[in-house]
């Protein structure tokens, strides 16, 4: 997966000339669970998240700090209405393998030209089969941008990747931030 550049850090996000980012729930319940939220906005990207991705946030403090992200506006959902967009999600949908919300990141990163923020490694790959430019991003890039901007410590971001993975069953082939 590709790494993240990040233009600001999260007290300062200014509209970028980079492509904005479609995220996954997978990624997007990472910061949820672990209340981080702020590592995303620190990339300074225009972060979508697709309605099919807002559907799956179901517990109430998650959908509580969600809701508060998308009223603050860094964090914005979208819905899919360009034909081709949702033309490849019908056919990602055929083929049975994908959730919905991944399905809705790649049809929109792909027609749109945007990033996609993925966690799945069959998501990513289905990504890079529809479109082999379509810059990928995941959770432990995020974390990595928030660390080269200072807005997490490696000794934080550390622990944050050990409470992943003993509290909410996360997979990473990482075992710390500084490697």
């Amino acid at each position: 997966m590709s790494s993240l550049s990040c233009l600001c850090d999260a007290d300062d996000v200014p509209q970028t000339s980079r492509a904005p980012i479609a995220v996954d729930t997978s990624v997007l319940l990472n910061f949820l669970k672990a209340q981080r939220l702020d590592l995303l906005r620190a990339c300074g990207a225009r972060l979508v998240i697709p309605a099919e991705v807002r559907g799956e946030v179901r517990r109430p403090d998650q959908v509580v700090a969600l809701d508060a992200a998308l009223s603050a506006g860094w964090l914005i959902e979208e819905t899919m209405t360009a034909t081709a967009e949702v033309a490849l999600f019908a056919q990602l949908a055929a083929r049975g393998t994908l959730g919905v919300g991944e399905r809705a990141v790649i049809a929109m990163a792909v027609s749109r030209g945007w990033g996609a923020a993925l966690q799945d490694k069959p998501a990513c790959e289905e990504a890079l089969r529809r479109n082999k430019v379509v810059e990928l991003h995941s959770t432990e890039s995020f974390v990595r941008e928030a660390i080269r901007h200072g807005v997490i410590a490696y000794e934080e971001a550390d622990a944050l990747l050990l409470e992943w993975r003993t509290q909410h069953r996360f997979r990473s082939l990482l075992t710390s931030f500084r490697a």
